[in-house]
């Protein structure tokens, strides 16, 4: 367990922790031998029982044939295949992404909007926060955090009812 959370602290926020090439946790003696909490080697499981833990969403250390180290079999989370939060780093991208956006909106916390007549926002008004949203994830792209971005806010909301803008 110890392993995996300095895995998942030394990796980037996109990175797969199972990435072969880049996150062997072996030095070739600590972390070397694969093996399960219960004390069951690594190499004396079967892929039967392999493919069910993984299918089960387990994380678990592996070997890998003609090739030294040991690595996790993924970056499962305690949910469902098809959710968008079902890896480590889907996570870890999306709360990043969050944080980013919390910290570029936060100055414009109960800043002035201006309005349509009929109480919808301006082309402006979504043009500003729309920018500040961009430039809050500019960087993960940079990064190659994230593949690309997309900022939308509705005109139709009534900020002036709910007193949220929803981004």
């Amino acid at each position: 367990l110890g392993a995996v959370l300095g895995l998942v602290s030394a990796s980037k926020v996109s990175d797969d922790i199972a990435w072969i090439g880049a996150y062997n946790i072996s030095n070739g003696i600590e972390n070397d031998t694969a093996a399960f909490s219960n004390g069951v080697l690594f190499s004396a499981t079967s892929t039967a029982q392999l493919n069910a833990l993984n299918t089960s969403r387990y994380i678990f250390l592996t070997k890998q044939t003609g090739y030294a180290g040991t690595w996790v079999n993924d970056s499962h989370t305690c949910t469902t295949f098809a959710s968008d939060y079902a890896y480590i780093e889907n996570n870890r991208v999306i709360d990043k992404a969050i944080r980013n956006l919390r910290s570029g909106y936060l100055p414009s916390l109960a800043s002035p909007i201006t309005f349509n007549a009929d109480g919808t926002l301006t082309d402006v008004s979504v043009a500003y926060f729309t920018g500040i949203g961009d430039q809050s994830l500019d960087q993960m792209v940079r990064d190659a955090e994230i593949s690309a971005k997309s900022v939308t806010i509705s005109t139709t909301q009534n900020v002036l009812s709910t007193n949220k803008l929803i981004v």
